[in-house]
């Protein structure tokens, strides 16, 4: 068998300064490049209008709607709603504001009056007694809640003007913008306290600013150069930015910013539209972040990000076809919680939540609405050309062309196209050292092109002349051979001379069947090439120039032996171990000294026995494709970390050998659903640590109520410590949530009922315990749980739980059963004696 003549070898391995700075360079490319994801929640919401939103001191989110309030612990809704013929309820569906007091107690603007929501009753109690001067504000419709630092709440109302309530000594007044021509300006639409202690106040003729301390008001009427006047707006929205400037939206889509001190005020407008735009949106929303970024929620504009330094605007609108864009245009309220999460409620979609922590992938898929997108969804192969653009191969669709640097499709190739491709059904990619890029396809041979992207020619893979030109893998060594494996057709060579593929035949010694799967081919450090296939592996080594020698290796009952003869990938790691995935039985390594095999199967960590792609991380950490998502495995101490579609992979189900590593330490992983791409060394972690409560309690499959028949609850059972069960009460089911808002399918518990449970119960993301038939006693119920990356609670939430035993168990009874049991034992002695003393006397 006679190969090419030797060429240069060339290094992949070498690691200079420059590629350092090359991957740090695209490190950082990558991590800016990324755009906003939007998860979008609306089942289980009581109406899909949000107004309003706030997060409570206990971490529950609590959602403002146009018919009801919302209260939600990351995993599930609590409705409120008003009925009538529940006093307790709350007393109006439509809720325009919520605040907490330093106190914890939690107050709601609605539109027929104000509501204090009782903690521990659960329900809500509404404030009759707001009134002044003898005019009863108990019904009016309030817009807004701001409280200052004395505890006094303020209150926006639609027609009369501001209200204060102190909560605590219960004294309430009424503030009126009204001037002396009777111009009513007390429609209130939004209130902000400022670091002076000071309330602005937007209306619907202007902004009023409200001096806490002694009562006084005054309307801004600041000119600008367009003469332009303030007085004349109807102020939607309003937020203070970090540098305590105000920044207002009115209706009509103007945006304006103002600034400086009392009584010399600076008013700039920042233009959101182009000139040409004759329909501007309203601004409906607005709120500023730690970075001094303006978030602004328009009507039907969608969402707009300002960075106030450099003035540039970033837009977000709904993309049809796209799960995780923006989920409606009309942005209505944005909120800003403790953990960096943007809350944003829409006109009819419910809330959207942009969480940092929430993805670690970039997943791409085909998207039919969208003009450039990936051209099919089963994507078998990745190449990357000298420009630094990821080819990517799919089965049905030809090839897509990926711009890492523009993160966008530029182009695609396929057998309507130009250059017209051999077949759309693409197994394999290769980008050689001269620049060319062979494509292998399943019935289709092999196209090279050349640097230019023309088809030099389709060059047919057959064996003997009957083969079906199916192709599994390309492969370039360092002699610069050309090397393909098919499926059935067995191993194939590039002849440079004959400008054809040459058929490795069985007699030639190589000892892959000319009916073989060849699966994958590798070089390593050592100049051994190694042969793939689903009939086992083969270790070629070079004796001469285009002559081998050839090592089997089979699956047999040595401890030491390869663990499948169903080889899918092999990898050379950094270290210049060889790792070989099987189709059935896990990942070997290959110890080169003693030619033994280490086997990790999924008892060791791994997703799954079914092997299908390897990479490594400058950390050393290999992670590997299956079958059932990726893991992240360390040989070395063997920690592993499974990421599934939970955790935002495209799909769990990746195929062989379609897994690429870019020069920057970028991996792709291609599967039956698209492609995620990520960055292993800036991967987000989620440190927010879920705040642990007991949320539910059920006897014998009945929920329990507050102060029912029979009931041990007395309060909500949140603010509960202790209950006490009877003898009839037999079956308990407790649940349970770590509260937390970053894929909460992935949270973990573990539980233990001291005096029942000797160890820790392993729930899973189970969120309920039930226990039967428990023995009199007390007893304590601890549960404690981790967030979506292993990050555990602080302490547990505890619950004591005292079961009394049945009326004829309990100590009295008891006691009464033994004084009966001795007045019975005297009555009895006694009338022995008795008899005896009768006998006597008869004697």
């Amino acid at each position: 068998m006679n190969f090419p003549d030797k060429f240069r070898l060339f290094s992949w391995t070498k690691k200079t300064t420059l590629a350092i700075l090359l991957l740090l360079t695209v490190i950082l490319a990558y991590g800016q490049r990324r755009t906003l994801i939007f998860q979008n929640l609306e089942d289980g919401l009581s109406n899909k209008f949000v107004r309003c939103i706030f997060k409570d001191s206990k971490g529950f989110m609590w959602f403002g709607t146009y018919n009801g309030l919302n209260m939600f612990d990351g995993t599930t809704f609590t409705n409120y709603e008003h009925n009538p013929d529940d006093s307790t309820s709350i007393c109006h569906n439509v809720i325009n504001a919520i605040a907490e007091d330093s106190d914890h107690n939690i107050w709601i603007a609605t539109g027929e009056g104000l509501n204090l929501y009782d903690r521990d009753k659960n329900n809500f109690i509404k404030i009759n007694d707001l009134t002044s001067n003898g005019q009863n504000y108990s019904s009016n419709y309030f817009t807004a809640i701001c409280i200052d630092s004395t505890e006094t709440l303020w209150l926006g109302t639609l027609s009369q003007g501001l209200l204060s309530y102190n909560r605590k000594t219960r004294a309430f007044n009424a503030y009126s913008f009204a001037d002396t021509n009777g111009e009513s300006p007390d429609y209130i639409t939004c209130l902000t306290r400022d670091r002076d202690n000071r309330l602005w106040a937007g209306t619907r003729q202007g902004i009023y600013l409200f001096n806490i301390t002694d009562r006084s008001r005054e309307q801004i009427l600041c000119k600008m150069t367009s003469n332009i006047r303030l007085d004349d707006k109807h102020i939607s929205c309003m937020t203070l930015d970090n540098t305590y400037s105000l920044w207002i939206g009115v209706t009509g889509g103007q945006l304006f910013k103002l600034s400086g001190k009392q009584g010399s005020y600076e008013i700039e407008t920042f233009p959101l539209y182009n000139q040409a735009e004759k329909d501007h949106d309203n601004i409906l929303a607005l709120n500023c972040d730690a970075a001094n970024n303006l978030y602004i929620g328009k009507e039907n504009g969608g969402l707009a990000i300002l960075n106030i330094k450099t003035g540039h605007i970033t837009q977000y609108n709904h993309e049809e076809g796209n799960p995780f864009s923006l989920a409606s245009n009309s942005i209505w309220s944005i909120y800003f919680d403790s953990n960096d999460k943007i809350w944003l409620g829409t006109y009819n979609k419910g809330v959207c939540l942009v969480d940092k922590y929430f993805r670690k992938f970039d997943n791409y898929r085909r998207n039919s609405l969208k003009k450039n997108s990936l051209a099919a969804d089963d994507v078998k192969a990745f190449s990357v050309d000298e420009h630094g653009n990821i080819w990517i191969g799919t089965d049905g669709g030809g090839i897509s062309i990926f711009s890492e640097k523009e993160n966008k499709f530029i182009r695609t190739l396929n057998t309507s196209g130009v250059p017209k491709l051999s077949s759309n059904a693409v197994t394999s990619l290769l980008h050689d050292s001269q620049g060319r890029m062979w494509i292998g396809y399943w019935a289709g041979g092999i196209d090279l092109l050349n640097r230019s992207g023309t088809i030099i020619r389709n060059l047919p893979v057959r064996s003997n002349g009957a083969g079906d030109n199916n192709i599994l893998c390309i492969y370039e060594d360092k002699d610069r051979t050309i090397w393909a494996g098919t499926a059935a057709s067995g191993l194939f060579f590039y002849d440079k001379k004959l400008k054809a593929f040459q058929q490795i035949s069985d007699s030639e010694g190589i000892g892959v069947s000319s009916s073989s799967y060849v699966t994958d081919i590798l070089e390593d450090n050592d100049g051994t090439i190694w042969v793939g296939t689903l009939y086992g592996l083969f270790a070629l080594k070079r004796n001469g120039i285009g002559h081998y020698t050839t090592r089997p290796y089979f699956r047999n009952n040595d401890s030491g032996s390869i663990s499948s003869n169903q080889i899918t990938t092999i990898f050379e790691d950094d270290s210049h171990n060889i790792w070989f995935g099987t189709f059935d039985n896990g990942l070997n390594l290959l110890d080169k000294k003693n030619n033994k095999f280490t086997v990790f199967r999924k008892k060791d960590g791994l997703a799954s026995n079914t092997i299908n792609g390897i990479l490594e991380d400058e950390k050393g950490n290999l992670w590997v494709s299956t079958n059932k998502g990726i893991t992240k495995f360390n040989p070395e101490n063997r920690n592993h970390i499974t990421y599934s579609k939970e955790d935002g992979l495209v799909t769990n189900e990746f195929y062989p050998g379609s897994c690429y590593s870019t020069s920057g330490d970028i991996f792709y992983f291609g599967g039956d659903d698209g492609f995620s791409a990520f960055c292993p060394d800036s991967m987000s972690v989620n440190p927010v640590k879920p705040v642990m409560y007991i949320t539910k309690l059920m006897i014998n499959n009945k929920p329990v109520k507050i102060g029912g028949i029979d009931s041990p609850l007395t309060k909500h059972i949140i603010e509960t410590r202790h209950i006490t069960l009877n003898h009839r009460q037999t079956s308990v089911t407790i649940g349970y949530v770590g509260v937390g808002y970053t894929r909460t399918s992935r949270n973990k518990y573990f539980y233990r009922l001291e005096g029942f449970d000797d160890t820790w119960k392993n729930a899973g993301n189970r969120t309920t315990v039930t226990y039967t038939n428990l023995s009199p006693g007390n007893y304590r119920l601890m549960v404690k749980g981790a967030n979506n990356d292993g990050i555990w609670c602080d302490k547990p939430a505890e619950l004591m739980i005292t079961v009394k035993p049945s009326f004829w168990k309990s100590w009295w009874a008891l006691v009464s059963y033994l004084i009966l049991s001795l007045l019975a034992v005297a009555f009895i002695v006694r009338l022995r004696i008795e008899r005896i003393k009768i006998r006597n006397s008869l004697a």
